[in-house]
C-alpha cells in the first residue's frame, strides 16, 4: 500500500496470524528485491511476532544485509524468536544455529531457563559469600570494641540484617545478662533465625523473670523440636505453676526429646498434678524418657511414686534402674528396702552404687548385713558408698 499506516497495520496483523500460510507468504516476500526495503523490514518484524523457528535461518541471512536498518530488524526478530542474548555477529548466530537447529523452540526455552537458574544460583552463592564476609567484619569490629563492658554495640547488632551478626550479639548479651536485656531477649524470641531464638530462650530461662512466661508459652506449641525443647527447659527454670497447664499436654508429644525435657521441666515446678501425669511414661519405649521420669520423681517426692519406682528398679535399661534407686533413696521409702537389697547384685557397678546409697538414706537395719558384704565389691566406688551407708545407718 502507498499508505504507511496500512502497511504497518498489515505487518502487525500478519505477525498475529500465526498460521503456516502467513509464515510462508512472509518468507516468500522477504528476499523479494522488487519490494521496498521498508516493506521488507516490516516483514522481518512480522516474522519476529510470528515466532516461528523456521524463520531463524532466513533471518540470519538478513543479518548479512548491507542495510543497517534491515540488520537491526532481523536481529530484533531473532532475539524475539530464540530468546538468545547474542549480538549482531553473524558467525555467532550461525554457530548457535548449527548446534540448536535440531531442537524445538520449547527446548531452546528450557535451555534458557536452565541457564537462568544456574546464573541465579551463582549470584546467590556470590551474594552469600559477600554476606558472610560483611558479617565476619562486623563481628570482628564488635570483638575489638574499646570497652568490652559496654553492651550498646551488641544491642544495636542484634538488629543487624545479617543472621551471623545477630547470633554473635545475642550470645554476647546472654553471657552478660544485664537487667535491660530482658526486653531485647523477649523480642528476639520471634527472630527469623532459629539459632537467635534458641539463645534468647536460654537467656530468658537463666534470667527467670515471670514476664517471660507468657511469651514463652505463646511459642511452645508452634516451635520446632530443638526450640521447643529449649522453651520447655526455660519454663522449668523459671519454675512458676502457670506453666503447668501448657506443659502437661506436651507429655503426649511424639518427640522423645521434647518428652524428656517436659518431664524435667515439670519436676522443677511444685504442683500436685505432676506425678500422676508423668508416671505413665514409664511405659514409654525410649529409655531416655523412662530415665527422665525416674529422676524427676525423686525431685517431686510424691508418695504415689514409690510403687512405680520400685517396678523401675528392674527396668532393662541401666540408667533407669540407677535413677529409680536414687529417687527411692530421696523418698526414704521403707517399702523399697527389699527390692534395693536385690539390686545390690546388679551387673552394673553404677546401679549397685545407687542402691547402696539409697539404702543408707532410708536407714533400715535390714540392709546392714547386705551392705557389709558389699565392702568386698570389686568396684571402689561401691565399697565407699557401702561404707558411708553403714555409717549412716549406725548413726
Amino acid at each position: 500500500s502507498k499508505h504507511e499506516n496500512i502497511r504497518l497495520i498489515s505487518a502487525e496483523t500478519l505477525g498475529k496470524i500465526r498460521s503456516p500460510k502467513a509464515h510462508k507468504m512472509l518468507i516468500s516476500n522477504l528476499f523479494n528485491s522488487q519490494k521496498s526495503i521498508n516493506s521488507r523490514i516490516l516483514i522481518v518484524q512480522a516474522l519476529g511476532d510470528v515466532r516461528n523457528r523456521d524463520s531463524v535461518d532466513h533471518l540470519i541471512k538478513v543479518l548479512k544485509s548491507n542495510d543497517e536498518n534491515f540488520q537491526i530488524a532481523a536481529h530484533s526478530a531473532l532475539v524475539k524468536i530464540t530468546m538468545q542474548p547474542i549480538g549482531k555477529d553473524v558467525a555467532q548466530w550461525e554457530e548457535w544455529w548449527d548446534l540448536n537447529k535440531i531442537k524445538s523452540r520449547e527446548e531452546w526455552l528450557e535451555d534458557i531457563v536452565e541457564e537462568l537458574e544456574e546464573n541465579v544460583k551463582q549470584a546467590q552463592f556470590e551474594n552469600e559469600i559477600l554476606n558472610k564476609e560483611i558479617a565476619k567484619k562486623s563481628i570482628e569490629l564488635l570483638k575489638s570494641g574499646p570497652n568490652n563492658s559496654d553492651i550498646a554495640p551488641f544491642i544495636q547488632a542484634v538488629k543487624s540484617n545479617y543472621a551471623a551478626v545477630r547470633v554473635f550479639a545475642a550470645n554476647e548479651l546472654s553471657l552478660r545478662k544485664p537487667p535491660e536485656t530482658l526486653d531485647i531477649f523477649l523480642e528476639l524470641l520471634f527472630d527469623e533465625n532459629p539459632e537467635v531464638r534458641i539463645i534468647a530462650v536460654r537467656a530468658l530461662g537463666e534470667i527467670s523473670d515471670e514476664l517471660a512466661i507468657e511469651p514463652l508459652l505463646s511459642i511452645v506449641g508452634e516451635a520446632g523440636e530443638d526450640l521447643q525443647v529449649e522453651v520447655v527447659r526455660a519454663l522449668g527454670r523459671i519454675g512458676r505453676p502457670q506453666a503447668v497447664d501448657a506443659l502437661i499436654p506436651l507429655l503426649n508429644n511424639k518427640s522423645n526429646k521434647v518428652l524428656s525435657a517436659t518431664v524435667e521441666a515439670l519436676s522443677q515446678i511444685v504442683d500436685a498434678r505432676i506425678a500422676d501425669n508423668i508416671i505413665p511414661l514409664f511405659e514409654n519405649k525410649d529409655p531416655t524418657v523412662r530415665e527422665s521420669v525416674a529422676l524427676a520423681l525423686g525431685k517431686i517426692k510424691d508418695e504415689k511414686s514409690v510403687e512405680p519406682l520400685i517396678k523401675a528398679l528392674f527396668d532393662k535399661d541401666e540408667r533407669v534402674r540407677w535413677y529409680a534407686a536414687d529417687s527411692l533413696g530421696k523418698l526414704k521409702a521403707e517399702e523399697a528396702v527389699a527390692p534395693l537389697i536385690v539390686l545390690l547384685l546388679d551387673s552394673s557397678a553404677r546401679v549397685r552404687e545407687s542402691a547402696t546409697t539409697a539404702l543408707g538414706q532410708i536407714g533400715n537395719d535390714l540392709a546392714v548385713e547386705h551392705l557389709i558384704k558389699m565392702l568386698d565389691d570389686p568396684d571402689k566406688r561401691v565399697v565407699e558408698e557401702s561404707s558411708d551407708a553403714l555409717i549412716s545407718i549406725a548413726g
